[in-house]
């Protein structure tokens, strides 16, 4: 007879916890939710291979409001390589790097389904030219340095342009040149200090939309600014202050020079209350409310 010994009882009178019954695997799986599963692995499965095609390849970029800044030039500002999908591409990230471009103020990036991203653009404008050794820099009202024309070959590019009656492509037309202020190490996208820059600044944010008519030249010297028109007129600003006013004064005086075809030589607008003009020899005489000058 064959001695069989039975498990030692529990605590509790029962059999021992966690043993499986005789004979028992692992429970079985509901045929319902094995399926879900599967069908959910196809349809993500289908989802990949369908965001990978190439309908949702990135092949369209639309770029508005370029002037001076280039098609190429954004497109590695934003840096996104061949074989972008377009569902890879982060419009607040493509803003984030367009930004870093001195010339760009502003931008806007949305993506256009399945396979094109547009992008808004505006741009710094340049308010004059500053004359440096070997070149101009752009510069903005606030004194930001924008971009590095270089001289090369005789010429400067956009002296030559003019030459040839064409200008340097975005660049807008008639930029005074300021003269006579030094930039210390400069870089694409910092602003610029300095007295002399400053002054000068002032008067040719002063001329407004007459300095691309006007003024050729804003020249800084021993603390006074000059204005150069494009007539060769000399024009003294004095320090700079009250631009806009001086301004003023100086296109009223230009009206009834061309009424009264007289030549001048310079303006001193030093003293914005008692403007005076100096004659060419042999000029008519300069009259104003009845009173000749000059």
């Amino acid at each position: 007879m064959r001695l069989i010994a039975s498990p030692p009882a529990t605590a509790s009178g029962g059999r021992r916890a966690g043993r499986r019954p005789a004979g028992g695997g692992a429970a079985p799986v509901p045929w319902g939710r094995l399926r879900g599963a599967v069908l959910l692995a196809l349809a993500i499965g289908a989802i990949a291979l369908g965001l990978h095609s190439r309908p949702f390849l990135l092949t369209s970029l639309r770029i508005t409001g370029l002037r001076q800044v280039s098609p190429a030039e954004v497109q590695v500002d934003i840096h996104l390589h061949p074989g972008t999908y377009t569902w890879q591409v982060r419009p607040w990230v493509v803003v984030r790097r367009l930004l870093r471009d001195p010339m760009i103020a502003s931008a806007r990036a949305s993506l256009q389904w399945p396979g094109g991203l547009a992008i808004a653009i505006r741009e710094r404008v340049p308010v004059a030219l500053v004359a440096v050794p070997g070149g101009r820099w752009e510069v903005s009202a606030r004194g930001r340095l924008l971009r590095y024309l270089p001289a090369s070959g005789g010429l400067p590019p956009w002296e030559a342009a003019s030459a040839s009656g064409k200008g340097v492509p975005g660049l807008p037309p008639g930029l005074p040149l300021i003269t006579g202020v030094s930039l210390t190490d400069p870089v694409a996208g910092q602003t610029a200090h300095g007295v002399g820059l400053h002054r000068t600044l002032g008067v040719a944010r002063g001329l407004g939309a007459a300095a691309q008519s006007l003024a050729a030249r804003i020249a800084w010297s021993q603390g006074v600014v000059q204005v150069i028109t494009r007539a060769g007129l000399a024009v003294d600003y004095g320090n700079g202050s009250q631009a806009r006013r001086k301004t003023e004064i100086l296109l009223g005086i230009l009206r009834v020079v061309a009424r009264e075809k007289v030549r001048l030589v310079s303006v001193d607008l030093r003293a914005p209350t008692t403007p005076a003009v100096r004659l060419k020899p042999g000029s008519p005489p300069l009259v104003v409310n009845g009173r000749a000058g000059g």
